[in-house]
């Protein structure tokens, strides 16, 4: 469990997929699937999915960086699937999330 969720850390900005981590671990889809349930409480694909969007977040709140630049720095190569994702993990788009810091960081200047 641990090794797979260091692969997802370290490989996020990647095309990753449960296959490709099952395989690297050298164990069964199903089985990786089922330890991401009992651990996480979630799929392994929506861990993937939150660090992501984690990442992200972090990413609008310490760098200068658009929409876009985001969008690739975390692993997604279609910016509106990644902004609908996004949304609907945090509850804005990540245009007003990104302005949002910006106006926060202005205020604390």
């Amino acid at each position: 469990m641990t090794r797979a969720i260091e692969y997802i850390k370290e490989n996020y900005n990647q095309n990753l997929s449960v296959e490709n981590i099952a395989n690297m671990l050298g164990i069964e889809r199903s089985y990786l699937s089922r330890l991401f349930k009992i651990y996480k409480n979630k799929s392994t694909q929506n861990y993937i999915i939150d660090y992501r969007i984690q990442r992200a977040k972090k990413m609008f709140e310490e760098e200068d960086l658009n929409v876009s630049q985001v969008c690739t720095a975390v692993g997604y190569t279609n910016i509106y699937c990644f902004s609908r994702i996004f949304k609907s993990r945090v509850g804005m788009s990540p245009k007003e999330y990104r302005e949002m810091c910006k106006r926060e960081n202005k205020d604390v200047e």
